[in-house]
């Protein structure tokens, strides 16, 4: 079982991804191991547009391992992969406000996610005040994860300025911080990290912010880097689109079309509320073939 799910993993294909999680929720009636089909299904899902499904599988999730559905239901909204921010992002953000964590860790979490929806959603005083309250956190009790707590929140902190900085269009303060946080927190690459443990998201935006200064080739190589697990895929079909875009501007049309079909390939039954990265790469694809 594991060795047939590693196989997937290895392969990013998302259609054996989604057999082996299917395994493991079907064959083991082991909790465990069936929150991690859901967990890893709802990933998938949302790599290939699917919203819709990745919620099922969430609710799922949720159902076995709740503190972990949580945090996978904030950072999956949060994500490119996500519908835009709008009524179902404001009742998650509900959601996280209401909820009571059982480890101090998920306290962490916690706070980052509510910084992060409050930036999105333009309030930058609240999301200031959850960086303050990452900055200011210490763990109440001599746990495991008590020695790298207080660093990780302080990172979070960052994160969370950094989100609001670049919704406000300060770019190069939003750079900043991300620069000024611990680089070798972002690379937990073992296979079952989350994309919260891997600082995804933050490579995510660091790539974005970096296009949008004009910054391409620094940017092409996050872009690149955005595919390291199969949680991960989330952001691949943006980042796809992105290459492409980079590849047309250093005037290769061929390798911006194997990028543009990626795009369309992953992306081509996609739910209608979610962003239409596929229509974008269609019509790229028909500039240069022209």
């Amino acid at each position: 079982m594991a060795l047939s799910r590693q196989v997937a993993v290895n392969s990013r294909d998302t259609s054996l991804i989604r057999e082996a999680s299917k395994l493991l929720i079907d064959s083991l009636n082991v909790a465990g191991w069936r929150a991690t089909g859901h967990e890893t299904m709802a990933h998938v899902e949302a790599a290939r547009g699917r919203w819709g499904a990745a919620k099922r599988d969430i609710a799922a999730f949720q159902r076995l391992l709740p503190d972990g559905g949580m945090v996978t239901l904030g950072m999956l909204t949060l994500t490119p992969a996500a519908p835009e921010y709008g009524a179902e992002a404001r009742d998650v953000r509900e959601r996280l406000t209401a909820w009571i964590p059982g480890t101090a860790g998920d306290t962490v979490r916690r706070l980052y996610l509510l910084g992060m929806f409050a930036a999105r959603q333009g309030e930058h005083e609240g999301a200031l005040a959850y960086a303050r309250a990452l900055d200011a956190y210490t763990p109440r009790s001599a746990g495991a994860d008590s020695s790298t707590l207080g660093p990780e929140a302080r990172d979070r902190a960052l994160s969370v300025r950094a989100e609001s900085a670049w919704r406000r269009g300060a770019l190069v303060e939003a750079l900043r911080h991300l620069e000024a946080s611990r680089p070798e927190r972002w690379w937990a690459l073992y296979t079952n990290a989350n994309i919260l443990e891997t600082w995804a998201y933050e490579r995510f935006m660091r790539a974005e912010i970096l296009t949008q200064i004009g910054r391409h080739d620094d940017a092409r190589h996050w872009y690149a880097a955005l595919r390291l697990n199969e949680r991960e895929l989330v952001f691949d079909a943006i980042a796809q689109l992105r290459l492409g875009q980079a590849a047309s501007r250093r005037g290769d049309s061929a390798q911006a079309a194997l990028h543009y079909e990626a795009v369309i390939t992953r992306w081509g039954n996609a739910d209608a509320d979610v962003p239409a990265y596929h229509m974008e790469a269609r019509a790229a694809l028909a500039r240069i073939s022209r």
